[in-house]
Parts: structure tokens; sequence; C-alpha cells
């Protein structure tokens, strides 16, 4: 009867034990589909954002650095939307990068796309995926996740040197002056690809020339009657400054242009 009660106890505690394993949050770098698209984890926490005293090649509108503190992590997409999920969800494809000059076309990133179309694709996004909700990334988490816990320049060092960076990004050098599909180069250490190069990402926010004034929640930074969204990351088009992981800049949300795309995030309702 003793060993009868004793085995009960053991399978309610390791029952306990798996449920409390399965109810543990994501580690950094952990990966799920939702939509059939990629996503990777970003945890919760805090990071300085914007450029570091003394960084080469640095720009004034990355001032002043602030710590952001994320009170919960999120899930962002592992790669750009790329032209098959784009086609998959709105049924047409406005990349200039497709075609029969354009080899596996389908797995590039979705670009000629402006600020208005990324919210037309979520919107058709969310109608058909009613228990998520997807959205642009705000800035504060573009860069959050494109630094994954990195304080350097880049988020695979301090060093811009052609080889170096032809080993993480798709930029002027390398490129071939045009978008390549998607996570060919190195990730970054949460396994995040071409968060520097290949296309421009837009984000949530609107552009404003300084961080004065910025949240330090991570929430999206929208002020009324601006007139350009911010967009990060650089590009194929883009010198390896224009790759760091502060850099940002500002465009008309209706402009559409081939190395502009987007990358998304998602929670669950």
């Amino acid at each position: 009867m003793r060993s009868q009660v004793s085995c009960l106890i053991a399978s309610i505690v390791s029952g306990l034990i798996a449920v409390s394993a399965g109810a543990s949050p994501p580690e950094p770098g952990d990966q799920k589909t939702f939509a059939g698209i990629r996503f990777v984890w970003c945890p919760a926490g805090a990071f300085t954002m914007g450029r570091h005293l003394g960084e080469s090649g640095s720009l004034p509108s990355e001032d002043p650095a602030h710590t952001v503190t994320f009170a919960k992590g999120f899930w962002i997409s592992k790669f750009e939307v790329t032209q098959k999920q784009w086609k998959d969800v709105m049924g047409f494809n406005p990349s200039f990068h497709q075609g029969a000059g354009y080899p596996n076309a389908d797995d590039r990133p979705v670009d000629n796309v402006s600020w208005y179309d990324a919210q037309d694709f979520i919107d058709e996004l969310n109608a058909a995926n009613p228990k998520r909700h997807f959205r642009l990334p705000s800035e504060a988490e573009w860069e959050y996740a494109c630094r994954a816990g990195t304080m350097t320049r880049f988020y695979w060092g301090e060093d811009n040197k052609t080889k170096k960076i032809d080993r993480f990004a798709w930029f002027q050098m390398n490129s071939g002056g045009e978008t390549n599909p998607a996570g060919l180069k190195k990730g970054n250490e949460w396994h995040l690809f071409d968060m520097s190069g290949n296309v421009w990402e837009w984000v949530q926010d609107t552009f404003q020339s300084t961080y004065n004034g910025a949240p330090v929640d991570g929430s999206a930074w929208v002020v009324s009657g601006s007139t350009q969204r911010t967009v990060r990351g650089g590009s194929w088009y883009n010198n390896s400054m224009v790759c760091r992981s502060a850099y940002r800049g500002g465009m008309g949300p209706d402009g559409h242009y081939g190395d502009y795309g987007f990358r998304i995030v998602v929670r669950s309702k």
C-alpha cells in the first residue's frame, strides 16, 4: 500500500514539474511559427538605445542614448517578410525584384512596399488569424531585437571591414545591386537574420530628429502631425555605416522603393 501511495505521489510531483516546465517562458532565440511565418522570441529586459559615446560613423539623430525597459518579451519574425508570404496573404506581388531575372524570388524579401502597404498586409493577416495580433515592431523593439544583447556598432562587433560584414549582411559591396533570398547570411545571437542590410524595414514609429522625449517602455513613438515614418537596418543599396544597429532614417509613409520592406511582431489576444 505504501509503495502504491509513494508511486502516486511521485507521479503527481512529476506531473506538476512537467506542467511547470511547460509554463516556463521561452528562452531568447526560441522559435515558433504563426500564420506560416517563423518568429523568434525576444525576452523581457533592458538595453541602451541609440549611439554610444564616440561611436564611429554615428549621427546626432541617434542621441541621446537612453535605457529602454521591456516588461514583457515579444515574438518578431525571423526574416523580413518574403515575397511568397506577401503573395499568400495579399494575392499579388508588388516587388521590383521578381521574375526571370531574379532567381528564388519567393524567398527574397518583399520590396517596393510603403508603410501603408505594410499596414494593409498586417490588416489582412489579422483578419485571417483572429486569435493573434500582428503589427509592425516599435523602433525600440526593432533595435533591441537587432542588438540581441550586444553593445557594439554592429551585432557582430565593431568591425565594418568588407570581409567581416560580408558574413552578416547584404550591402552595397556584396549585394550585386539587388535583394537576396532571406537567411543566407549569418544571424545574430537571437537567430534573427538580415537585421542589417538586404532591405530597409519599416517600423511603427513616426520619425523624430532625436530621441528627446522618446518612450522608455519600448512602445512606439507616434507624434501627431509627423510626416515621416522610421526605417531601420539599411539595405543592399547602402554602405556599411548604414548597417549599424543604431542607424535610423525617416521616409514618407507612402514611398515605394526597391530596397524597402518590413518584418512583423505577434502576440496572442
